[in-house]
């Protein structure tokens, strides 16, 4: 990375139809190498992607419109003056696990520990329920 540049990462739903077409996008939680636990907490992370719903690859069941949704993670390269200059994703494998990014750049330890901590379920959730 140059000087000026960083990384921010985001958790994504993206909307797919019937034909494949990305129609929509649900970013639900923007994060970088700075990003708190306690921050994960006010933002309600916790088990906010239930793998035992997902569908391999990390879909959802497709609705009676053939729409479904899929589970994306998003790598943004910005430049202070610039802005956004470059992002890369992360579809989940068949297993509903994390490879590796397009361009076959790894995954850093704290994306790994925020997506355990986004799909693990605890107990006495109020919101986002986990079977």
């Amino acid at each position: 990375m140059k000087k000026g540049e960083y990384y921010r990462y985001e958790f994504d739903w993206e909307t797919v139809g019937q034909d494949g077409d990305i129609q929509d996008h649900y970013h639900f939680f923007s994060f970088d190498s700075q990003t708190t636990k306690r921050e994960i907490k006010a933002q309600d992370l916790f088990g906010s992607v239930d793998l035992d719903t997902l569908l391999p690859y990390g879909c959802t069941t497709p609705d009676k419109d053939g729409k479904y949704q899929v589970f994306v993670l998003v790598k943004d390269l910005w430049e202070v003056d610039e802005g956004l200059i470059d992002r890369m994703w992360i579809y989940l494998n068949e297993d509903n696990e994390l490879t590796e990014f397009s361009y076959g750049s790894k995954i850093p330890a704290f994306v790994k520990e925020f997506f355990k901590i986004a799909t693990t379920c605890l107990p006495r959730r109020t919101t986002h329920e986990c079977t």
